[in-house]
């Protein structure tokens, strides 16, 4: 099948590295926004953590004392336009009208700024003139090039960076390896002792200088489906617990389960960003009673569309956080560096 849709490929590449090369040269301009912007983006198709990469970011800059807002296209939603998910003080609407991970972002980040629109321009312009926030993260924003960011970085699963490292269709690459010369910091998800690879590590420092740095992430805590009951995985290893995910990589969750030493007796999983209509939600109940299940564990990504009427299942999600391992204090300067240029720069001008 590979070679089958390598051809399409080769023509996915050329298509890319005509656009790319377009802004380059400055043939196609992006616009930029009144504020600095962050972009966390991937090269693969979805998998890499873009989610608590950004949720991570959001919690370093106001940490740091700045008031950050997220800027995402909301991907699987049933929307046009631009669209404010949370005003920093509340949630303003739900997964199907937004996506599920920017309500996921607005309940893991309930006093931060989220807008979904297409048109990243237009969306941040409304972040600026309606919440003044000091910094913009733009979710999944590497082959956004039509917005101008002042910090570009890229994340690659540790374990495979590069899929087949051959382009869509054929593969999972969104754009050639070659494209991470334009990262100003490049972040393993999913390291470990042994991922990512010397030889890896060898082959991206003789493409780029750019900075390098290891994450993983550290599951916390499970969280009750309606309410704000917390529990950890101790609590789940003598229950009968049935799995549930619609995520990219439904085998890491299954995991990561495990390995915090929960037994699954089953996992039904969905493709990624499922919605979870009434035809799904009696696939759950079914498989739930003829397993004779106690429990279902399933993602914070799925947590936020499962409505109600399931909590009689006991249902608990697993949460996360993304953990910098190496180089961290070399993310904080190139955090804190984009934000004093993007603003030393406006103030001049505005002096000029």
């Amino acid at each position: 099948m590979t070679r089958l849709l390598l051809p399409f490929s080769w023509m996915f590449r050329a298509a890319i590295g005509l656009r790319n090369t377009a802004f380059d040269r400055a043939w196609l301009t992006e616009q930029e926004l009144q504020c600095p912007v962050i972009s966390v983006g991937n090269l693969t198709v979805g998998g890499t953590g873009k989610t608590p990469m950004v949720i991570y970011l959001a919690e370093k800059l106001q940490s740091m004392g700045k008031k950050p807002a997220i800027l995402s296209r909301g991907y699987g939603r049933k929307t046009r336009g631009t669209l404010i998910v949370s005003d920093g003080r509340k949630l303003q609407t739900d997964p199907t009208s937004a996506g599920d991970e920017p309500v996921l972002m607005a309940k893991r980040l309930p006093h931060t700024p989220i807008v979904v629109d297409k048109i990243r321009f237009r969306g941040g312009s409304l972040l600026v003139n309606q919440f003044q926030p000091d910094v913009i993260l733009l979710d999944d924003g590497f082959q956004y090039r039509w917005l101008h960011r002042d910090l570009d970085i890229v994340l690659l699963d540790a374990a495979r960076p590069h899929s087949n490292g051959q382009l869509l269709p054929a593969g999972w690459l969104r754009e050639p390896v070659s494209s991470l010369k334009r990262a100003d910091a490049i972040v393993f998800t999913r390291s470990s002792d042994q991922f990512p690879t010397i030889e890896t590590i060898e082959r991206l420092e003789s493409l780029t200088a750019t900075p390098m740095m290891k994450a993983a992430y550290q599951p916390l805590y499970w969280v009750a489906l309606e309410g704000k009951d917390i529990r950890q995985s101790e609590a789940f290893k003598s229950c009968k617990p049935m799995l549930l995910s619609g995520i990219a990589r439904p085998d890491d969750f299954e995991k990561t389960a495990r390995s915090l030493g929960i037994g699954p007796i089953a996992h039904l999983s969905f493709p990624d960003h499922q919605i979870y209509g009434t035809r799904e939600l009696e696939r759950i109940a079914s498989l739930y009673r003829t397993l004779r299940a106690d429990t279902i564990l399933t993602t914070e990504k799925d947590w936020v569309k499962l409505p109600a009427i399931l909590q009689p299942l006991n249902v608990w999600a697993l949460r996360i956080s993304l953990m910098i391992m190496e180089e961290e204090d070399k993310l904080d300067r190139l955090i804190s560096d984009c934000v004093a240029r993007k603003i030393g720069r406006k103030n001049r001008e505005n002096s000029a």
